[in-house]
Parts: structure tokens; C-alpha cells; sequence
């Protein structure tokens, strides 16, 4: 018996929970199922418990919800195993797309705003906790964000970059938002509005050597390190 953090055959691999996150899904859940003797992740399952995944949740987050569920959905499994052995399913007969999670690189942690939607690299920094970027030729660590699709965006930020290159950027009112010009994916925006989809809002980034700050204080670093150029 095993315990697949995933609703299977939806994510087999080593890393199903990071790619929960990279790709924005709103329902998850774990598995239990029979150990298969000729490909990990194939057995039949004994047992399957849905969930919803917060918008907010990082890695940490989904790990510690889906760790509790696994641990309630193994009980119920052990005290009525012959049962659940009895009824157990095979993995095509549930309504889950088969998919892959392979283990994740280095480069899933990268961002290219010219590629990236705000969304994509929202997801990203979720499930990464810290993703990289360039910002003016800087090497720059994304620490944390808002939601791209529920967070309003002023209007004086959409003025500004509303002609402006993926990587430009500009703080909101108040400077505790930088938001940060993405790629215009085709996905943009029928339902949402283009400029939700397309600005990304920033609330914490790293520069090289320094501590993780918010958008008033990383523009003053950024500022010093321009000059000194």
C-alpha cells in the first residue's frame, strides 16, 4: 500500500504537489493505492480524498493539507482493509486526466516575463517559494506575491505600463506593490480584463547578497546599485 499525494492517474511522478501549484489548479486530493509490481504509481486505488487548494497556499502549505488528509485517508483504509482491497478500482475508471509530475529543475524556477504570464509566474513563485528574474539587468529573487486575478490594479499603474515591455515595472500607490509588466499570452483576458492578467503584483523581492524586502526598500537598493554603476 502507498499514499500518492495527488489524485491519480492525475500527476504520477516524484513531484505532484509542485505541479499542483505550477499549474493553478483549484482541486486536489490524495490517493491510496495498491504498490504496482511493474510501474510506480499504477496500482489500484483503495481509497481517494478531494480538496480544495487556496489561492494563497504555497508549497509548505498544500505539503501540510495534503500530509494531514493522507494520514486520516490511510487510517480509514487500515480499518476496513479487505474491504476497500475488495472494491478497490483501476486508475482509468476515475474522471482524472492521466498526466505526468516529473521532478522539478533549477530552470522551473526561472521566470521570462517575455514568456511568463502573471499568472504563470504567480504559480511559480507558489510553488517555488522564491522564483529568479532580471530587472534592469539585475539578477532579482521574486519572494512573494498577490494574486494577478483578484488583486485590483490602480489605474495609474495601468496608464503607466500600459505601452510598456515586458520587465518594466512601476510601485503602486503607497509603494508596498510593485507591479511588474508580463507576457500578453493568448489567454489574455476575456473574463478578467487584459490588465489583471498582464501585471503581475509584487509584495517582497531579493536582491544579491541582501535580505528579502518589500517594493519602497528594494527601489531604494536598486537605486543605490544603479548609481554606484
Amino acid at each position: 500500500m502507498n499514499l500518492h499525494p495527488s489524485l491519480l492517474p492525475r500527476y504520477r511522478g516524484s513531484a505532484p504537489l509542485h505541479h499542483v501549484l505550477l499549474n493553478g489548479d483549484t482541486r486536489s486530493g490524495v490517493s491510496v493505492i495498491e504498490l504496482s509490481k511493474r510501474r510506480f504509481d499504477h496500482g489500484r486505488v483503495l481509497h481517494q480524498e478531494q480538496f480544495d487548494v487556496d489561492d494563497t497556499w504555497l508549497y509548505k502549505d498544500l505539503f501540510e493539507h495534503s500530509a494531514s488528509v493522507g494520514a486520516e485517508a490511510v487510517l480509514n483504509v487500515l480499518q476496513d482493509f479487505e474491504n476497500r482491497l475488495a472494491q478497490a478500482r483501476p486508475q482509468d475508471s476515475f474522471q482524472w486526466e492521466p498526466s505526468l509530475a516529473p521532478k522539478v529543475t533549477k530552470n522551473d524556477k526561472v521566470v521570462d516575463f517575455a514568456i511568463d504570464s502573471a499568472e504563470m509566474v504567480r504559480n511559480k513563485q507558489r510553488a517555488f517559494s522564491k522564483v529568479r528574474c532580471m530587472l534592469q539587468g539585475l539578477d532579482v529573487l521574486i519572494t512573494g506575491t498577490l494574486s494577478p486575478l483578484h488583486e485590483p490594479v490602480p489605474s495609474i499603474v495601468q496608464e503607466a505600463l500600459r505601452n510598456a515591455q515586458p520587465g518594466a515595472f512601476v510601485c503602486g500607490p503607497g509603494k508596498k506593490v510593485l507591479w511588474i509588466k508580463c507576457a500578453d499570452t493568448h489567454h489574455a483576458n476575456k473574463t478578467h480584463g487584459s490588465a489583471e492578467r498582464v501585471l503581475l503584483p509584487v509584495t517582497q523581492l531579493q536582491l544579491p547578497t541582501r535580505a528579502s524586502v518589500g517594493p519602497a526598500a528594494f527601489l531604494n537598493q536598486l537605486s543605490q546599485l544603479t548609481h554606484l554603476k
